[in-house]
């Protein structure tokens, strides 16, 4: 029976009476809460962005300048030379320029010029504060040979000497060169000043023809330094991360080199010994940009939020973390207490309404409790059909209405189990579709994933070696560009056809990993059999003659990169696989249609 008060319709009458009581003053007060917990919440949020979003800029602003500084002195090496100011040719005059700019930037440890003929000059500042500068030409027969300098800047003493260096191998020539403008290294570890530094190089031309490279080493130090400067608060963070999320630099005494195989690395964000960052990092994918998020550490919340950062190939992500305790704890104080109250004034009022109704409603307990039991599916006949009021008549209507239901109930059981079992193979076929390739019908990258999670599992536990075969079709967007799409997909069918007749094992899989590039899972097998069946999947493809005018050998042929190992309990499937990418990688660089086993195998 549904019981109306002034057009309002209530399931019980227990409720009839109790909403009416209570439902003003519990309105009222979950209204005052709820304003109340929203505009704090607006407030913290809206004073914690614009504190963020501010400091975010300073360092954005503070990197733009340090590295537009950096990028500033080799254009005024460039201008220098183009203006007949700086001549290279003049060992005095080019080694009192070299100092004399090193003096006046003081976050420089050391500026250069790399020359097309191998040549290399420039100056460095060294530990002690004192600058040295250093030759490199004919004379010195490709060694760099450093020299303590007088006043005025030119070279006194021999200091030391670098054999064999040759400028145009170091990875900032290279990288100036190939992106033909300035660029900047990723960051290192300066072995002179241990500390964190990036190298900005740029090259110049002159009509039209590369002369040399000039480069920069820049220290970061000051970054950490105007980090910690920052009003974040005695439990807040600040820290940058590069594209790697690797950390550049922190407010906190935070490590961001660790030493691994003799050589300084940059530690992980998420394997930082500080848990804000860890937590920070981890929620980083939940985190757009100028958006905060909230989280706890250690029972206390934070507010984080971020900005990218974007200049000369430099990709890094800015982070800020706020403590809530740190600038709003007497806020949160004042709503904790108000919450409270409002809280307990609720449930008061609850308690009161409820023993009233209850009192009044005792009479329908029994037809209460029958219909609870039907919706669980058990009908109970409720002896009160003999009433001629109310009650009697929804009671009457109740024990018809259980006995329909109850025998539609059992027929609807019947139809959903059938359903069920439709539906179910269904899922299976379209989960078996799921795992193989609509174009080739060998098994595409989610299939081999997981079996190759499995057998990376087992190798590990049994300390067996497994091959992963990286195979992808030379030239194929040349193939595609000159034959078309339509020949292009009958290209990678065939190549999946001798795939899938050449790994014909249980254990071993071949799949299409994406586009043109394929992946060959082999188990207990041993080098020589690997070999013989890179060569045999080679063969196969090339007799298939298929016509490709663009690659040097006539038709489509694949390079292959391979590892056989043993993985190491501390690696990942994917940096196992990565291995053999990188051996497809020298494959392709070094001829194609070959087969490059990784580096130490």
């Amino acid at each position: 029976m549904k019981l109306y008060v002034k057009g309002i319709g209530f399931k019980s009458i227990r409720n009839a009476f109790i909403v009416p009581f209570i439902a003003p003053i519990v309105i009222a007060l979950v209204f005052v809460t709820i304003t109340l917990m929203n505009g704090s919440q607006r407030a913290v949020d809206s004073v914690l962005r614009e504190m963020s979003q501010s400091m975010l800029q300073q360092v954005k602003i503070q990197l733009d300048n340090r590295f537009s500084e950096a990028n500033k002195l080799n254009e005024i090496h460039i201008d220098s030379f183009k203006a007949g100011f700086l001549n290279l040719d003049d060992q005095s005059g080019r080694e009192r320029y070299f100092v004399s700019l090193l003096k006046n930037f003081n976050d420089v440890a050391m500026t250069y010029v790399g020359l097309k003929d191998g040549s290399f000059y420039g100056a460095r500042r060294t530990i002690d504060g004192n600058i040295q500068v250093v030759r490199n030409n004919k004379m010195t027969k490709g060694s760099s040979e450093y020299y303590s300098t007088s006043e005025n800047g030119e070279g006194l003493f021999f200091v030391e000497k670098f054999d064999d260096f040759d400028p145009r191998t170091r990875p900032w020539y290279i990288k100036a060169v190939s992106n033909e403008s300035s660029s900047f290294s990723d960051i290192y570890n300066h072995f002179v000043f241990k500390e964190p530094t990036i190298t900005v190089s740029t090259p110049i031309y002159e009509n039209n023809e590369l002369i040399g490279v000039f480069g920069v080493d820049y220290l970061l130090t000051w970054l950490g330094k105007t980090l910690n400067s920052l009003p974040i608060g005695k439990s807040g963070q600040i820290f940058v991360v590069n594209s790697n999320n690797q950390l550049v630099a922190s407010s906190s005494d935070e490590k961001i080199f660790k030493i691994e195989d003799g050589k300084s690395q940059l530690i992980k964000a998420e394997e930082s010994e500080n848990k804000i960052i860890r937590k920070t990092i981890e929620l980083s994918e939940n985190l757009p940009e100028s958006k905060l998020i909230n989280f706890d550490v250690n029972e206390e919340k934070y507010y984080a939020n971020s900005e990218s950062f974007e200049k000369n190939g430099v990709e890094w992500r800015i982070y800020i973390v706020l403590s809530e305790a740190d600038f709003l704890s007497e806020m949160n104080y004042t709503i904790r207490k108000t919450e409270m109250f409002n809280i307990l004034f609720i449930l008061l009022f609850l308690v009161f309404g409820f023993w009233i109704a209850r009192r009044i409603t005792k009479p329908i307990v029994n037809l209460n409790a029958s219909a609870k039991a039907l919706t669980e599916g058990t009908f109970k006949y409720v002896d009160h059909e003999n009433r001629q009021d109310e009650l009697g008549q929804l009671t009457k209507s109740f024990n018809i209405m259980g006995s329909q239901l109850t025998g539609l109930v059992a027929n609807l059981e019947m139809q959903v189990a059938e359903r069920t079992r439709e539906l179910e193979e269904r899922n299976e076929f379209l989960q078996e579709l799921s795992f193989f390739d609509g174009l080739t019908g060998i098994p595409n990258r989610r299939r081999f994933d997981e079996f190759f999670n499995k057998a990376f599992s087992s190798s590990i536990r049994n300390s067996k070696p497994i091959a992963i075969l990286m195979l992808d079709v030379d030239e194929f967007k040349k193939y595609n560009d000159t034959y078309g799409h339509l020949k292009g997909d009958e290209c990678i069918k065939n190549v999946a056809a001798v795939l899938k007749n050449t790994i014909k094992r249980k254990s071993d899989m071949a799949a299409r990993y994406g586009g043109e590039e394929f992946i060959v899972l082999l188990q207990d097998t041993d080098k020589d059999s690997i070999i013989k069946i890179s060569k045999e999947i080679m063969r196969g493809i090339k007799d298939l003659n298929m016509e490709h005018v663009e690659s040097i050998y006539g038709v489509v042929t694949v390079s292959i990169g391979i590892v056989y190992d043993i993985p190491n309990k501390n690696q990942n499937s994917a940096e196992f696989i990565a291995k053999a990418d990188e051996a497809l990688y020298y494959s392709k660089n070094n001829g194609k249609n070959r087969v490059e086993f990784a580096k130490n195998q």
